[in-house]
Parts: C-alpha cells; sequence; structure tokens
C-alpha cells in the first residue's frame, strides 16, 4: 500500500499533467472500494453532482468500482477530489 508521500507526490504528477489540458473538459474518477456501505457513500459524496455515476461490484462481492464522468472546471478541482478520496481507507483510485 501507497504511503501518504507516495500519493502526494503521484497526485501533483498527474495534477502537472492535467494542467497541460484546456479546462473545462470532461475527465473519468473510478474508484474501487471494499463493498462497505460507508466507504461508497463517502466516495459518492467527493464526485461531482453534474456527472454520471456507475457502480459494479466484484464477482466476490467484495470490491465496488465507483465511476463518474463529469465535466471538470479546472485541473484542481480533479486533483482536490483525488487527495480528499486517498484518505477513504482501502480506496484504489486509477
Amino acid at each position: 500500500m501507497a504511503t501518504k508521500e507516495e500519493i502526494r507526490q503521484q497526485t501533483e504528477r498527474l495534477h502537472q499533467k492535467l494542467k497541460e489540458l484546456r479546462w473545462p473538459q470532461k475527465y473519468m474518477f473510478k474508484f474501487v472500494v471494499p463493498t462497505d456501505s460507508n466507504k461508497i457513500d463517502r466516495a459518492v459524496e467527493l464526485l461531482p453532482t453534474n456527472g454520471t455515476l456507475t457502480f459494479n461490484n466484484s464477482r466476490s462481492g467484495k470490491y465496488t468500482s465507483i465511476t463518474c464522468v463529469a465535466t471538470m472546471p479546472s485541473a484542481e478541482a480533479v486533483t482536490q477530489i483525488l487527495t480528499q478520496a486517498s484518505e477513504i481507507e482501502g480506496l484504489i483510485s486509477l
């Protein structure tokens, strides 16, 4: 599992790449979380309300993937969500 510092560095690298793009534009968030209603709810609360959400369960039912496609105003808005999501225990951001 990545440390907080590794996650911060990965998010910063992504942020630099996203800043090169023209905004606003569509962005796809993809999270995988343990199938726990509290963790799923916390992840969904972070996502933009203008997005299209889809949910899929793993074959075993232990994990749920959450996909959200939304028009985002800036690279900063994307990385803010990803930073907050990294605080949810067990969440993997793809």
